[in-house]
């Protein structure tokens, strides 16, 4: 089962004669990713010195140069039912970025969340980025994420 969705993109929008190209991940091996969340960021631990936490939350997908596409597309498939906090963006070599999603959503195991976005008339995004994490039984689950350009 799948779910699209997008302020402007008709569920029909991406229908077999549309031409959809993977993105590679940048600095990961390929163009789906396989991710297991893990707990929010921690900028400083108190008392401990030089201690920090990261989370994995973030993640780019490079844009080929040389091409338009008239949409982007991403996916994520979790391994079970998961409430993800997720941010989508768009981003430009201008060091602008378009917020195209930006929610909270219920996604059922094997269940693959599409979302779409369409790039500004007049330049085309160098970067796909999704922050996708979550904090209460977001934690320790696994999703695949991959994103599309499509023309």
């Amino acid at each position: 089962m799948s779910l699209l969705l997008g302020a402007i993109a008709p569920v029909n929008l991406l229908s077999a004669a549309e031409k959809c190209q993977a993105f590679e991940a940048v600095g990961g091996n390929g163009t789906t990713q396989t991710k297991t969340v893990t707990p929010p960021s921690v900028p400083f631990v108190p008392f401990v010195p030089f201690v920090s936490f990261s989370n994995n939350w973030n993640t780019d997908f490079a844009v080929p140069g040389g091409r338009t596409f008239k949409q982007y597309l991403v996916t994520i498939k979790p391994e079970s039912n998961v409430t993800y906090s997720i941010e989508l963006n768009l981003k430009y070599s201008n060091n602008t970025f378009d917020q195209f999603y930006k929610q909270t959503t219920d996604i059922k195991a094997g269940e693959t969340l599409k979302i779409s976005a369409t790039p500004r008339s007049s330049s085309e995004p160098y970067q796909v980025n999704a922050l996708i994490g979550g904090v209460e039984n977001a934690t320790g689950t696994t999703y695949q994420l991959t994103v599309y350009g499509c023309n």
